[in-house]
C-alpha cells in the first residue's frame, strides 16, 4: 500500500471513487478499507455490512453496472486530527456525454491515520439532496439520523437554524468531549448550541456564523466551550447549512478539539512578543532556525538586514564561518538542541582583526503535534560587558597595590594547577617576607614601606617565568609556585631571589633582605595547596631561625617522614615506577598492587562515547570476593553523563547516593558494591573512566589516597589512550 500524505486525501478520495465508477477497478478502494469498516448508505441498501460484505459488493458493483463518470465534485477535510481525518462532499455520476442519467450524491468517509497510511472507518453514501436554483443543501430525516448514527469518530450535532441552534440530533462522541458520560446526560442540561458556548464569545460567535450564511451554506468559527466541570477548552466548529423536505433550516456541524493547539499558538505570540520588545536593544540580532530545513534566518524583523543560511550546522562547522573554531561545536549543539543555552561565544569581524563575543539564548517553537519545528534565539553582544567583566576580575583577584594576585585567587589557582599537573614533572612553592620590615615601616613611615612592597614585587616578577604564579599572601609576605623545576634550578632560583633582594636600591640609601622557605614536590608525587603551603611555611620558618637573609628548601617526601607515611609514598612511588616504564608495562602486576595497597576488590575500565553516549565495560582486575558481572555495553542517559561533566574524580557510597540512574547504579556497582572510587579524563571524543570498587564495607577515602589514586589513573589513561 503507498503512503498517503495526510493534505492529500482528498485526491485519494477522488481518485478511489474514479477506479471505481469509471475504470470499473475496486481493488484500489478494498486496499484502503479497514477490517472494522462501518457502512451505511444507499450503496449497501440502507443496511450495515461487515468489511466482507462491503468487498464483495464492491466487487460485484463493478462486473454488474455500467461505467460512469464522476463530475463536478467538490470534496473538503471537516475535521482533522493526528489519528482521523473526515471528509464530506458532493459528487455526480454521468452515463454517457449527452449528461443522461445524471446521479447526485453526498459522501462522508471517516480515515483512520496510521503509520503514514489511511484506512476507511466509515464511508456513507446517499442522495440526500438536489442541487434547486436557490442552491439549498436537501436531507431527509433519514440521511440526518443515519449520519449521526453510524459516526463515532468526530464530535457531531445537528440543530435547527433558530436563536439558539435548539438541537436536534447529538452523538455520544461530543458528549464525552465535554465531560459528560453520553448524550442524554448532556441533553438534560443543554437543549442548545448556543448556551455551551464561553458566555464572552456568544454573541460574536453568533455574528460570525449570520456573516458565513449570508453569502453562502459553509462556516467554520473557533470558540471556547464550557465542560461539565467548568473548565474551558477551545473547539473548531465547521458547519454547513441545509433543509429538510419540508424547507426547515438545520445545521450539520463537526466539533474538534483544539485546546492544544491553541495552547502552542498562545506560547508562539508570548514568545514573540517577548523577542519584540527585546529588539528594542540594539545589542540583540533575533535568530530563526528551521530544524526540518537546515535553514538560519538572521534579522528576520528587519528586512534590510535579513540573511538566510541555508545547510547552516554544516556552514558553521566549516572555515567558512566567522565563528571562533573552538566555539562552533557550541553552536551546532545549540541548534541541534544537545545543549540548553545560553552559551557564550566568540565571532571574527570579517575584513578586521578584532572580534566580538556573544551571548546566545533560545527557545523551541512546537507544531500542533507537538513536534519541534524552529529554534528561535536572541544573540547579544556582550563585548563591552565581558571586558568589564573581565577588568573587574582581574581586579578582583589581585592586590591593589602591587598588581599581583591576592593570597584567594592565587590559591585556586594553584590548586587547579596541582590537579591537573602531568605526573612527570615536578614542582617548588616559595614563601618569602621581607626580613624586619615592620622596623622600615617605624622608621621611614607606612608611604616609604608601600614603596619598598611594589620594589619587592617588581623584583620577584621579573625573576619568574611565564606561568609561574607569584602572590602576595598580606602585608610583607609573598609566594611564588615555580612550575616544571627541578630540585637544583629551586635552589639557584632561591639564591637569586636572595641576591636581587640585596640590591634593591631606594632613596634613603638603605638596603632590604628577605627569608625564602620552599616546599619541593617531585615528579610522580601528589599534594593537595594545603600540604605544599605548610611545608614552606616550615622551611620559612627554619629560615629565619637561620638569621634570617637566606632560605631552607626541603622536599614534600622529605618533610613528610613519619615511617608509615615514607612506606605508603614509598609502595606509590613503586607503582608510579612501573607505569612509567613504558616500554614494557606489566599491568597485571600493577593492578594487583593497587588492589592490595587501596584494599580494592575490582577495577574497571569504562568508555562512553562523548556523541551517542555508548559505553563499554572491562574488567581489568577481579578479586575472589568480586561478583561476576556479564554487563559489556549499554548507553547512558543525558542525566548521569551530566554528573561527570566537571569533575576530576567521584567517590559514591552506594548506600546514601540517589543521584544515579538505576541502570548507572548497576553498570558501577557491579553487584553489591560498598564504595566506589571513579576517576577520569576526557579525550575529543571520548571519556575513559577507571572504576575502582570495594565490597566489603563502605570505605573511607583519605585525601591521600584519593590524589593518589588520581595520580595513578591519570599515568594509566595517559598511556592506554597514547
Amino acid at each position: 500500500m503507498k503512503n498517503v500524505i495526510t493534505n492529500n486525501l482528498i485526491t485519494l478520495t477522488e481518485q478511489l471513487f474514479t477506479e471505481l465508477y469509471t475504470h470499473k477497478n475496486p481493488n484500489m478502494i478494498i486496499q484502503h478499507l479497514s477490517k472494522d469498516i462501518e457502512s451505511y448508505g444507499l450503496l449497501f441498501e440502507n443496511k450495515t455490512c461487515s468489511y466482507h460484505d462491503i468487498c464483495h459488493y464492491f466487487t460485484h458493483l463493478c462486473r454488474s453496472t455500467h461505467s460512469f463518470d464522476m463530475q463536478n465534485s467538490h470534496f473538503q477535510i471537516i475535521t482533522q486530527t493526528n489519528d482521523i481525518c473526515v471528509i464530506d462532499g458532493i459528487y455526480e455520476l454521468v452515463k454517457d456525454k449527452n449528461q443522461q442519467s445524471l446521479k447526485h450524491y453526498h459522501l462522508t468517509i471517516v480515515y483512520l491515520l496510521e503509520n503514514n497510511h489511511a484506512f476507511i472507518k466509515h464511508i456513507h453514501v446517499s442522495s440526500p439532496y438536489q442541487i434547486k436554483t436557490n442552491d439549498k443543501v436537501k436531507y431527509s430525516q433519514f440521511d440526518m439520523k443515519s449520519i449521526f448514527n453510524q459516526s463515532s469518530m468526530a464530535g457531531l450535532y445537528c440543530a435547527y437554524l433558530d436563536e439558539k441552534h435548539t438541537f436536534y440530533l447529538i452523538n455520544d462522541t461530543l458528549a464525552l468531549m465535554l465531560g459528560y458520560c453520553n448524550q442524554g446526560e448532556l441533553l438534560k442540561v443543554y437543549n442548545n448550541v448556543i448556551d455551551m458556548i464561553y458566555h464572552e464569545d456568544r454573541v460574536q460567535i453568533q455574528n460570525n456564523i449570520q456573516q458565513y450564511l449570508t453569502y453562502g451554506n459553509i462556516y467554520n468559527v473557533e470558540y471556547r466551550m464550557m465542560k461539565k466541570d467548568g473548565s474551558l477548552i477551545w473547539v473548531m466548529e465547521q458547519g454547513q447549512r441545509f433543509y429538510d423536505e419540508y424547507d426547515n433550516e438545520f445545521i450539520h456541524a463537526f466539533i474538534s478539539d483544539i485546546s492544544e493547539l491553541k495552547k502552542n499558538e498562545l506560547d508562539l505570540m508570548i514568545q514573540k512578543q517577548k523577542y519584540s520588545l527585546a529588539l528594542k536593544d540594539n545589542s540583540i540580532t533575533i535568530l530563526e532556525y528551521d530544524i526540518q530545513r537546515d535553514r538560519l534566518i538572521i534579522d528576520i524583523q528587519i528586512e534590510s538586514k535579513k540573511k538566510i543560511y541555508d545547510h547552516y550546522l554544516e556552514y558553521v562547522s566549516s572555515d567558512r564561518s566567522t565563528v571562533f573554531k573552538e566555539d562552533r561545536r557550541l553552536v551546532c549543539d545549540l541548534f541541534s538542541r544537545k545543549i540548553e543555552g545560553p552559551i557564550e561565544i566568540r565571532e571574527h569581524i570579517r575584513g578586521t582583526n578584532r572580534f566580538v563575543r556573544k551571548s546566545i539564548d533560545s527557545t523551541i517553537i512546537y507544531d500542533a503535534k507537538n513536534q519541534p519545528v524552529i529554534v528561535l534565539a536572541t544573540a547579544r553582544d556582550i563585548t563591552t560587558e565581558w571586558n568589564f567583566r573581565t577588568l573587574l576580575e582581574q581586579k578582583i583577584q589581585k592586590d591593589s597595590l602591587t598588581q599581583l594576585l591576592n593570597l584567594e585567587s592565587g590559591k585556586e589557582k594553584i590548586e587547579d594547577y596541582l590537579r591537573t599537573k602531568p605526573l612527570n614533572t615536578s614542582c617548588c612553592l616559595f614563601m618569602i617576607d621581607i626580613d624586619y620590615f615592620k622596623t622600615i615601616n617605624d622608621n621611614y613611615g607606612h608611604y616609604f614601606g608601600n614603596e619598598v612592597l611594589i620594589a619587592f614585587s617588581q623584583c620577584l616578577s621579573s625573576l619568574v617565568n611565564n606561568g609561574d604564579l607569584v602572590i602576595r599572601t598580606g602585608g610583607d609576605e609573598f609566594m611564588i609556585l615555580f612550575k616544571n623545576i627541578d630540585k637544583c634550578s629551586s635552589t639557584k632560583k632561591a639564591e637569586e631571589i636572595c641576591h636581587s633582594i640585596r640590591n634593591l636600591q631606594f632613596n634613603e640609601k638603605i638596603s632590604i633582605t628577605s627569608s625564602i622557605g620552599a616546599c619541593f614536590l617531585d615528579a610522580y608525587q601528589v599534594c593537595s595547596f594545603e600540604q605544599l603551603f605548610k611545608g614552606a611555611d616550615y622551611e620559612l620558618y627554619r629560615a629565619k631561625e637561620n638569621g634570617r637573609n637566606g632560605f631552607s628548601i626541603a622536599s614534600y617526601l622529605e618533610l613528610n617522614n613519619n615511617k608509615d607515611q615514607t612506606q605508603v609514598n614509598d609502595e606509590y612511588r613503586t607503582l608510579l615506577k612501573l607505569l612509567n616504564n613504558q616500554e614494557n608495562i606489566d599491568y597485571t602486576t600493577v593492578y594487583q598492587k593497587i588492589a592490595k595497597k587501596y584494599k580494592i576488590n575490582r577495577i574497571s575500565l569504562i568508555k562512553i562515547n562523548k556523541e551517542t553516549l555508548h559505553y563499554t565495560h572491562d574488567n581489568l582486575y577481579i578479586s575472589s570476593r568480586s561478583y561476576q558481572s556479564s554487563m559489556k555495553e549499554g548507553y547512558l542517559n543525558q542525566k548521569d553523563y551530566l554528573l561527570f561533566k566537571d569533575n576530576h574524580y567521584m567517590i559514591i557510597q552506594c548506600d546514601e547516593n540517589s543521584l544515579l540512574s538505576s541502570s548507572l547504579k548497576k553498570l558501577l556497582m557491579q553487584g553489591v558494591a560498598k564504595t566506589i572510587f571513579l576517576t577520569w579524563m576526557q579525550s575529543q571524543q571520548y571519556i575513559t573512566f577507571l572504576s575502582y570498587v570495594h565490597y566489603e564495607q563502605s570505605k573511607d577515602w583519605t585525601n591521600d589516597e584519593c590524589q593518589e589514586l588520581v595520580g595513578l589513573s591519570s599515568t594509566i589513561l595517559t598511556y592506554m589512550n597514547q
